[in-house]
C-alpha cells in the first residue's frame, strides 16, 4: 500500500482535465455529467440515484430523523424521484443530517452540497478556467493544482486559537476557496449561493 491512502482515507477529487498522478491509481473513478470526473479513495461510501430529472451522488452518510431505519440509497432514490429542481431538492435537504457530501445535477446543470454543519468539507481551486473540487486543500497542493501560500502561513503562524480553527477567509493554499455550511457550489461557473434558510426565520419569542 502507497503513503497516500492514511493521509487522504475517505477523501474526494472532481475534477475536468487533469490526470491523477500514479499515487492515485487505486482510487474509484466515477463519470458525473458536464464532463466532470468523481474521484474516491476506497473506504469512502459513495451511493448514488437517477430519475428522469435528477442525479444525484453521495459521498459519506446521510440520516433523516423523521425515517430512522432509512437508507442511504432510500434516501437518495427519494430524493431524485422527489426533486425536479434545485429549489426543491434544496427544501428536502435542510431537514437531512449526517456527514456528507452531496453532486446534483438537474436541468442541465450541476451543484454540490454538503451537511449543514459543513463537516464534510469542500475546497476548491480554479484552474485554466475550470473548478478543481476536494475535500481538503492539502489534496489538491497532491495533484499539483495549488501550492502553499507564505503569506498567508504567517498569519497561522500569529493565529492564537486552537489549529482547528481557521483564521476567517484564510485558506494557506494560492487560490484555494472553501464551501461555507449551508451555501450550495455550482460546478459550471462557480458561483456561490446560500439556499438556507430560503427565507426569513421566525424570531424567538
Amino acid at each position: 500500500m502507497d503513503n497516500m491512502i492514511p493521509k487522504f482515507g475517505k477523501q474526494f477529487l472532481i475534477y475536468k482535465d487533469p490526470k491523477l498522478p500514479s499515487e492515485f491509481s487505486h482510487w474509484k473513478p466515477f463519470e458525473l455529467q458536464n464532463g466532470y470526473i468523481l474521484a474516491t479513495h476506497p473506504d469512502l461510501f459513495v451511493t448514488q440515484a437517477s430519475s428522469n430529472s435528477t442525479d444525484i451522488t453521495l459521498l459519506g452518510e446521510i440520516y433523516d430523523p423523521r425515517i430512522q431505519e432509512a437508507t442511504n440509497q432510500q434516501i437518495l432514490d427519494r430524493l431524485s424521484q422527489e426533486a425536479d429542481n434545485f429549489f426543491e431538492l434544496e427544501t428536502k435537504l435542510a431537514s437531512l443530517g449526517g456527514r456528507w457530501v452531496i453532486i446534483a445535477t438537474t436541468q442541465g446543470k450541476t451543484r454540490i452540497y454538503h451537511d449543514a454543519g459543513g463537516l464534510k468539507t469542500v475546497f476548491y481551486v480554479e484552474t485554466d478556467q475550470k473548478l478543481v473540487i476536494g475535500s481538503q486543500p492539502a489534496l489538491l497542493e497532491a495533484i499539483g493544482v495549488t501550492q502553499l501560500d507564505s503569506e498567508k502561513i504567517d498569519i497561522f503562524k500569529d493565529y492564537k486559537n486552537p489549529p482547528a480553527y481557521w483564521p476567517m477567509n484564510t485558506i494557506p493554499y494560492i487560490g484555494v476557496q472553501q464551501l461555507l455550511p449551508n451555501h450550495t457550489l455550482d460546478v459550471q461557473d462557480g458561483a456561490i449561493t446560500r439556499y438556507w434558510p430560503s427565507k426569513r426565520l421566525p424570531q424567538l419569542s
